[in-house]
């Protein structure tokens, strides 16, 4: 076992945690805002072309694909926000697993929690795959935060 500073364990035992915590602030402050911001009239989405096109202009953005029909996570922001959680996922099981004192798989569970969003995004609007993701990877953080004690 090769020695590391006190700084790179802590670093390797909290930052699942810290970065789920900031992802899921991040994620709730944008969605308040893309409610607050952009309301749509939906019946007049449905009927009237020209509010249809102009709501459509901003859909391209992937800014209103959070509320009403949209089944699919488009936001750029959202998307970047899961992708690097499942780096950093990665991360940490790989430096954890390399370690002979805490070999633990509770860096996968939140990575689950990070692809929960993509892989179940087509059945229902995306904000409950959105939230069962969260709360997996809250769990799974704090359980990894909760492994990696020893290191």
């Amino acid at each position: 076992m090769t020695s590391t500073p006190r700084s790179t364990h802590l670093l390797l035992r909290w930052s699942l945690l810290t970065y789920s915590l900031f992802a899921l602030t991040g994620s709730v402050i944008y969605i308040i805002l893309n409610g607050k911001l952009f309301k749509i009239n939906w019946k007049k989405y449905n009927s009237s072309g020209d509010y249809y096109l102009k709501v459509n202009k901003m859909r391209d953005l992937g800014i209103l694909r959070l509320s009403g029909n949209p089944r699919q996570l488009h936001s750029s922001f959202l998307i970047a926000l899961l992708v690097i959680g499942i780096l950093v996922s990665l991360f940490i099981f790989v430096m954890a697993w390399r370690s002979y004192v805490s070999r633990t798989y509770t860096p996968l569970i939140t990575l689950i929690g990070y692809l929960f969003p993509f892989i179940f995004s087509g059945r229902a609007n995306i904000l409950w795959p959105l939230l069962y993701g969260f709360l997996i990877v809250l769990f799974g953080a704090a359980f990894s935060a909760l492994a990696l004690k020893s290191i």
